[in-house]
């Protein structure tokens, strides 16, 4: 059979000196099919998911893909069986379909008029009518789960109803089934169930929660504010993580070596975080908003437009928050990176030049919007680290720039006593406290450049004026009175005694004769010719 190709964009440096190992320009939710990533939308499209190669496409409107070797295809009103290179070998009609689950020997189906157990020949195994509506449904261990209305509802593989709770509201989610023990969303609340539906404990949150994801002794969720790692005995919250950003999926777990990774994934961004430290240790950012995931090396996402896959453990993260507003004063953009060795952190700003921040595996930048125009700025961050120099797409935030925005203030203190020819530290900072970074200093006429403290020798005695600027910045003038100083004074004494004492031996007339003798007298003059 023909198979119309997806343009595959293979960004393979390696897959050790890229953070993206593939994109593939075809869009939509997607489903992690073990070795394979499944695409559903318009049409159904199947990619391997090592290097993004098209395995088949299909011309059928998909709401959900499930399998490994062969797929069950949905779309809203028909279930299609295809076998691993497309090939449809069963449909069947049904209607107001939502999910799919695939299992050993059999696969779950939920729709608005039940749940539904066939085997892969497509004959009915048992089924459930009840009408509502209902999430995709999940299945581990001889368990299957969905939320139906506002019950989690939890049924044995051969039919047997094992429990129904009432839990609340949910939204674009589903249950998860981990060592016996299911874990339920709401809106505001995180459950854990026994397999006999006694409620373990209960978690409350000022937030919708998502999917739960459970792994060793922990349990992920995201929220509309933030992302957090709970203890599983117990619900108490282990690590919050904060970023701008809903985490509406359902997050997925990261093993290396003996360091474990929680990766959330939200409208905007997929952020990695250290589960032993809740630290964020890289995110990647595509241009468009996140539609799906599948799956945690490669870290597979999808937009309208295009799936990625990239290298969750290489890049990094920008820790300032979008809704700082950026004006005239130096701005401190910091975050995190993440690499082989200690990794060296690059910044740009509105697709400029890119410039070295301090720091490695937290780094900061200091960024001077007057650079730049009012109005939207996009800062970037990439790293370069003993594997290579990480690739596009790099991690952004957009943040924006108001002429609005009060100019900075210079705030300066110095000792009490200065005195002449000796050196005076000025300590400037803006009236936050934080450090000023090149700014004029002018005194006596010369301007000197400076970041941080000033340290200035003050050359004359009496009132001096000192005027601190930076564009961006209003102008301050200070007025300092340096003393005298001893040694001046007492040379200057020494060389009165002198003159009076020359003028008591030798007299005014004999000290003029005695400067006149000293000066250079004029050569013989030329003979005119």
């Amino acid at each position: 059979m023909k198979v119309k190709k997806i343009f595959i964009l293979f960004l393979f440096l390696s897959v050790f000196s890229a953070t993206t190992y593939w994109t593939a320009s075809e869009g939509g939710k997607i489903f992690d099919l073990g070795t394979r990533v499944g695409v559903a939308g318009e049409k159904t499209v199947v990619l391997e998911n090592s290097n993004g190669k098209v395995v088949f496409e299909k011309n059928i409107p998909s709401i959900a893909i499930a399998g490994a070797q062969n797929f069950v295809v949905l779309s809203k009103d028909r279930i299609y069986y295809l076998d691993g290179i497309g090939n449809v070998k069963w449909e069947k009609n049904m209607t107001n379909l939502t999910g799919v689950a695939a299992a050993g020997n059999r696969f779950f189906v939920t729709a608005e008029t039940g749940v539904y157990a066939f085997d892969y020949d497509g004959r009915s195994v048992w089924n459930v009518s009840e009408n509502s509506t209902k999430s995709l449904p999940v299945y581990d261990g001889g368990t299957v789960a969905y939320y139906s209305g506002d019950e989690l509802v939890v049924y044995g593989d051969a039919g047997n109803l094992k429990f129904r709770r009432k839990i609340g509201k949910w939204w674009n989610s589903a249950p998860e089934i981990k060592g016996g023990m299911i874990y339920a969303n709401s809106a505001g609340n995180l459950y854990a169930f026994t397999s006999d539906g006694r409620m373990l404990w209960k978690k409350e949150f000022n937030d919708w929660v998502y999917s739960p994801k459970a792994y060793g002794n922990i349990v992920c969720v995201g929220t509309g504010s933030g992302g957090y790692i709970l203890d599983m005995a117990n619900g108490n919250i282990i690590w919050k993580v904060e970023m701008d950003d809903s985490y509406f999926y359902k997050p997925d777990i990261l093993v290396d070596g003996n360091n474990v990774y929680a990766l959330f994934f939200g409208a905007k961004a997929l952020h990695v975080v250290n589960a032993q430290t809740g630290k964020i240790i890289a995110e990647f950012t595509p241009k468009e908003s996140i539609t799906g995931k599948a799956g945690s090396n490669p870290a597979i996402l999808s937009t309208r437009s295009r799936v990625y896959a990239s290298n969750p453990l290489k890049g990094c993260s920008i820790r300032t928050s979008e809704s700082e507003v950026f004006g005239y004063k130096d701005v401190r953009i910091e975050g995190n990176a993440h690499g082989k060795g200690e990794p060296t952190v690059y910044v740009r700003v509105n697709n400029g030049a890119w410039e070295i921040a301090e720091g490695s595996e937290e780094w900061s930048f200091w960024l001077d919007p007057n650079r730049y125009s009012f109005g939207e700025m996009v800062v970037e961050c990439k790293i370069s680290d003993s594997s290579g120099e990480e690739n596009a797409p790099f991690t952004y935030k957009k943040f924006l720039r108001s002429p609005d925005m009060p100019k900075g203030k210079f705030v300066v203190s110095y000792p009490e006593k200065i005195k002449e020819g000796q050196k005076a530290t000025f300590a400037v900072t803006d009236e936050d406290g934080n450090s000023v970074r090149d700014y004029i200093v002018e005194m006596g006429g010369v301007q000197y450049k400076k970041t941080g403290n000033a340290v200035l020798t003050m050359r004359s005695a009496g009132r001096v004026e000192i005027i601190f600027k930076k564009e961006g910045f209003d102008e301050k003038k200070i007025y300092v009175d340096v003393e005298g100083s001893p040694i001046m004074l007492i040379f200057l004494v020494a060389g009165l005694v002198v003159l009076i004492l020359a003028v008591r031996v030798f007299g005014l007339e004999g000290i003029k004769k005695f400067i006149s003798s000293s000066r250079p007298q004029p050569g013989p003059e030329k003979p005119q010719e």
